[in-house]
């Protein structure tokens, strides 16, 4: 009696597996909409909302026009969220009272799954930029996009992408929307940096032709606990800016005077500025001077001259 009680009670048990593996596999398998093992990998809440915005779909397209994950999400721009590397980096730059290197997470908080974009225009708000000439979305691959004033409108957003942000707007052709944005570079209308008498500001001087120099290289040491060896290794650091010789037309005067936001005059020889550059440094426009240590730079720069 006993081994036929076992047998009446693995029958109906075998019976209700097979019948969920099978109506599972052909549900996946005939309408291959959702994978899986999605439910294991994304938010609850963005579960609901993509499922709602699919079901809205359905009352225009037919079902074979959304069969796959690509489909959907190639022609809407969205990504699969697992994949987005939320610590990666964007740097707001140029004209922008704080400039700063903002963590895509702060950016896009898709985690708490309240949603998948963000407007440029409210980035820039956030961070106090309430007017301007022109924006200058630059990607990983070198691509770049600028958009001026009236160009950027409120259907220009930020999205997750495998490459960090992607840029899509409605309003512009769709060659327009950069993948893997690395920089946001600001120009104002305004121009309170002057440069051998020609008025300018930094978002236009990091627009233009810059380039990329080593400074503070520095050899280091350190000796091993486990061989006793002795090892070195050099570090350094790369800051990107224009060239001074270059914006004072290939060559220096004799002696340049400086004045920074303090209102403090400094009188340099062309010696003195030899592979200088003019860059944003801590968030302020930044005379870099390679051959001396960055408590010697010149911070808060408002305008470069000659000196005859």
């Amino acid at each position: 009696m006993k081994g036929n009680y076992r047998i009446r009670w693995y029958v109906p048990a075998a019976a209700i597996f097979v019948l969920v593996v099978g109506l599972t596999c052909l549900a996946i398998g005939q309408a291959q909409i959702i994978p899986a093992n999605l439910v294991t990998r994304e938010w609850t809440g963005i579960l609901m909302e993509e499922g709602y915005q699919i079901s809205e779909c359905a009352e225009c397209h037919a079902s074979d026009d959304f069969h796959s994950c690509e489909t959907c999400h190639g022609d809407h721009g969205e990504v699969v969220l697992a994949d987005v590397p939320f610590s990666s980096i964007v740097a707001l730059a140029g004209d922008v009272p704080q400039p700063a290197y903002i963590p895509i997470h702060q950016i896009m908080p898709a985690s708490d799954g309240r949603q998948s974009h963000y407007s440029i225009q409210s980035l820039l708000a956030e961070y106090g930029v309430d007017s301007f000439a022109s924006v200058t979305l630059s990607s990983n691959d070198g691509g770049f996009i600028t958009l001026l004033a009236d160009e950027l409108t409120d259907q220009a957003y930020l999205l997750p992408y495998v490459d960090g942000l992607r840029f899509i707007c409605e309003d512009l052709h769709a060659s327009t929307w950069l993948k893997g944005i690395t920089r946001i570079i600001v120009v104002q209308n305004e121009t309170p940096l002057s440069i051998n008498g020609q008025e300018t500001s930094i978002g236009r001087i990091l627009l233009g032709r810059t380039v990329m120099i080593t400074v503070e290289e520095t050899s280091v040491m350190l000796q091993s606990e486990e061989d006793g060896q002795l090892r070195t290794a050099m570090t350094a650091s790369r800051v990107e800016g224009a060239s001074l010789s270059a914006l004072f037309g290939g060559e220096l005067p004799l002696q340049v005077q400086i004045l920074d936001a303090a209102g403090a005059f400094t009188l340099l020889s062309r010696a003195d500025l030899e592979g200088a550059l003019l860059a944003q440094f801590h968030g302020q426009t930044t005379l870099v001077l390679p051959s001396r240590a960055r408590q010697q730079w010149i911070m808060g720069v408002v305008s470069i001259s000659g000196v005859n």
